[in-house]
């Protein structure tokens, strides 16, 4: 049944041809012009119509690829970007200044995320992934409670991410 796709767009190319050629061929038969005209001009604007409704196809299809090549690139980043995100999240902190460095890579964690869906993920999905807005960050267990804060952050950040990612990898199919 792929063949079934194919077949509709040829029958509106046609109907499009067709009624582009028709109209050609009564305003050259309104404005007197010789048989042999009308003609030409039907079968020029025929030819035209299905070269310029080819390309159009053939350039929507190279989009296509090139939409599929950049969510396929989004998805192996964001997958490599997981590992780092639960490593990160099962990461011991046991003072203030390692506190410090899970907010300074959670801050980086974030920065690459971000780089990874931009031009992939919709704008309200970075979004939705960026601001945490309607969210309450459940009770988790942390050195103190900042980290506790950012290790809810991170998870909530992480679940987002593999939403945007299964969003991608339905694009791709």
């Amino acid at each position: 049944m792929d063949y079934l796709g194919y077949v509709q767009t040829w029958v509106w190319i046609w109907g499009v041809v067709s009624t582009s050629t028709i109209g050609v061929v009564i305003w050259a038969l309104i404005a007197r012009l010789p048989g042999v005209i009308v003609f030409v001009l039907a079968l020029g604007t025929g030819a035209l119509m299905l070269i310029g409704l080819e390309t159009a196809l053939i350039v929507r299809e190279k989009i296509r690829e090139y939409l599929v090549a950049r969510y396929a690139r989004a998805l192996i980043a964001l997958d490599s970007l997981s590992t780092k995100g639960v490593a990160l999240r099962n990461r011991q902190v046991a003072s203030d200044a390692e506190v410090q460095d899970f907010v300074d890579d959670l801050a980086a964690f974030e920065i690459e995320a971000l780089a990874a869906m931009r031009g992939a993920a919709t704008r309200t999905d970075i979004a939705w992934f960026r601001d945490l807005h309607e969210w309450t960050a459940p009770a988790v267990v942390g050195y103190n409670d900042e980290h506790a804060r950012m290790v809810a952050i991170l998870v909530e950040k992480l679940r987002r991410m593999h939403e945007i990612a299964g969003e991608l990898q339905a694009k791709i199919r």
